[in-house]
């Protein structure tokens, strides 16, 4: 089993240096680990970010959205 393990995104919905939208998962991961820190705070819109960018996954996912 091959897993993706990432940390410390602090997604922030006014960012613009980086595009969720462009992240591709590689064919050979079989799950995605995000340890920590999904977003950067606890706004509602931070919260909407962190699912859009969850959603996008076709392979289980496991995160935790805070320390």
């Amino acid at each position: 089993m091959r897993v993706l393990v990432c940390n410390d995104l602090h997604l922030k919905p006014a960012a613009s240096d980086y595009d969720i939208d462009a992240v591709v998962i590689p064919d050979s991961v079989d799950a995605v680990f995000i340890a920590g820190d999904l977003t950067h705070r606890n706004g509602e819109d931070d919260i909407a970010l962190a699912r859009r960018f969850i959603d996008q996954f076709n392979v289980d996912l496991l995160y935790v959205p805070g320390n």
